[in-house]
């Protein structure tokens, strides 16, 4: 099991971690050869983390999140002009409901649930994180499924459970089956919060990531570097969806 650079060496856990992070920020060097789109530093650091460090208060801080992990921020704009400059179909999200896939989509909805029981919720999210999760999945708002409840558990539980993605995801199968970049990897999809598989998520697939992740020997709950480095790597492999 190991990690790779770009050159097909093998990495240690720390010095990937160390490489491919500073490839995450558009602020630095971009990976040659990955296909992905490099964050801003000035978002991440100024906007977001300070909601994860503290709370979810308003409906502005929840559209800043969903923008972020939606994929809804011009991030090149935004580290040039010192704000949040988002794509155009979301000019508004502070204010009014975005699109999805040209719907609109209820961001309102879900951010008064969450800020109305923003204490509840933040007990759950460390103390019965499925629970949580349920909770959130009930307010049923069409177009946020699993992966962006799981981003919510992430601001909630301050970090204490991973954010998660695909690229992530295979990110670690890469690295447990000793695949180098540019390979293929194998990662399911996650239950869809209207299945069964939801009600079993922390013991079963998300569960399974988090497990990974604590093989690793890293920091993930208080080292955002480790995300981003898997993110950036993920980005390196060709996906084959698992049956």
């Amino acid at each position: 099991m190991t990690f790779y650079d770009l050159d097909g060496n093998s990495l240690g856990t720390h010095d990937f971690i160390e490489l491919y992070s500073k490839y995450y920020f558009n602020d630095n060097d971009k990976a040659e050869g990955i296909k992905y789109t490099q964050s801003s530093s000035y978002v991440e650091n100024e906007k977001i983390m300070p909601i994860l460090q503290g709370h979810i208060d308003s409906y502005s801080d929840f559209a800043k999140i969903m923008a972020w992990k939606i994929g809804k921020i011009k991030h090149k704009e935004s580290q040039d002009k010192k704000k949040i400059i988002y794509a155009s179909d979301w000019s508004n999200c502070e204010k009014t409901n975005p699109l999805r896939y040209k719907n609109k989509l209820d961001l309102k909805k879900l951010a008064k649930y969450i800020c109305s029981n923003r204490e509840e919720l933040e007990i759950l999210a460390i103390q019965n994180p499925q629970e949580c999760l349920r909770r959130l999945s009930k307010v049923n708002i069409s177009g946020i499924g699993t992966v962006y409840l799981i981003t919510l558990l992430f601001f909630l539980s301050h970090g204490q459970y991973p954010i998660y993605d695909r690229f992530a995801q295979g990110a670690l199968y890469a690295f447990k089956n000793d695949i180098k970049p540019n390979g293929a990897v194998c990662v399911r999809e996650l239950p869809t919060k209207n299945s069964g598989g939801f009600a079993n998520l922390m013991e079963g697939q998300y569960g399974e990531y988090i497990k990974e992740l604590e093989a690793l020997g890293v920091d993930y709950k208080n080292d955002r570097r480790v995300d981003r480095a898997l993110w950036v790597y993920g980005h390196a492999f060709n996906y084959i969806k698992k049956k």
